[in-house]
């Protein structure tokens, strides 16, 4: 009895530190200049799905918003590889978020397959295309990226104790 009075407190303890060390850091250091906020937890449990967000800067210096038809941001997000270019994450194995309101904010999830030090890695694309000239009939996309990278802590998930006391 006095064994499982013990275990289930060193439980208890191990779920309340596990918890309270799961803190949102949002960023206030810009990783580019085109990322205005990036909000993920320092620390997550292993194969848990855990939500995060990143606000990306739609003014860009050299556009003007006038100029453009349509644009498409997409958030190419993944946490098995390092990445060095659009075409190499398309290559491995990835999960896709859109901003689908056209503010720049994505909302997005992903969770870890191992425990210890490891990288949440993604890259926005921001595909913009103009309107046709009237004397051309050629239409003129651009299309810029922008790498974005994050050191997580994957930690056990918490055993939850459904014995009472």
């Amino acid at each position: 009895m006095e064994f499982k009075k013990i275990f289930v407190l060193i439980i208890l303890f191990n779920s309340l530190l596990t918890i309270s060390c799961n803190e949102v850091v949002k960023s206030t250091k810009q990783l580019d200049s085109n990322i205005v906020e990036f909000n993920f937890p320092n620390q997550v449990p292993i194969m848990t799905e855990t939500k995060g967000t990143i606000q990306y800067k739609l003014e860009q210096d050299s556009i003007n918003i006038k100029d453009i038809d349509k644009r498409f941001i997409l958030f190419y997000v993944t946490t098995e590889v390092e990445i060095s270019s659009l075409d190499y994450m398309k290559n491995s194995k990835h999960e896709v978020f859109i901003d689908t309101i056209g503010n720049g904010r994505i909302n997005f999830k992903v969770s870890f397959s191992e425990k210890g030090s490891n990288f949440l890695n993604g890259i926005i694309e921001d595909k913009i295309i103009f309107k046709t000239p009237d004397s051309t009939g050629k239409i003129r996309i651009l299309s810029k990226e922008t790498t974005v990278s994050k050191n997580i802590l994957v930690v056990p998930k918490p055993i939850v104790s459904k014995n009472k006391i």
